[in-house]
């Protein structure tokens, strides 16, 4: 059962001064919540890059109120949990994806590659698109 506290750190219309309460929750996954919550702001996904759990940590860099800083942090995380999640954000800055392809975890290594061939694809995929819209429009 999720209990309202859960509700409150994923929900973002939660005001700023509760978030700040639930990150020093002693549940981790509320932590967790708190950290992808899109109201989160800037100073609190700071503090919670220092939080002890991984998932705390890999949930930070995903909310899109990171700045770069803390994700160039976070790619060097001690966990490799955290840098695996990283790894597996086509969202992520390409030049930190490249990073951690290099990663000296070859899992964290392979899953950046992977996505970085996928980003690829994907962006190869448009472009072929609206170069075939382009061609129609024209003809």
């Amino acid at each position: 059962m999720i209990d309202e506290n859960h509700l409150k750190a994923s929900n973002p219309q939660t005001v700023t001064v509760q978030l700040q309460a639930l990150a020093n929750h002693e549940t981790p996954d509320i932590r967790s919540r708190v950290a992808e919550n899109p109201r989160s702001p800037l100073t609190l996904l700071s503090s919670l890059t220092w939080d002890n759990d991984p998932e705390v940590r890999a949930s930070v860099a995903t909310n899109p109120n990171v700045s770069m800083d803390l994700l160039k942090w976070l790619a060097h995380d001690e966990s490799g949990d955290v840098r695996y999640a990283m790894a597996e954000d086509p969202t992520l800055p390409m030049c930190l994806l490249v990073q951690l392809s290099n990663d000296s975890n070859v899992y964290v290594a392979a899953r950046a590659i992977q996505t970085i061939d996928n980003v690829k694809r994907a962006r190869a995929k448009s472009n072929q698109s609206n170069t075939t819209k382009h061609q129609s429009i024209n003809h």
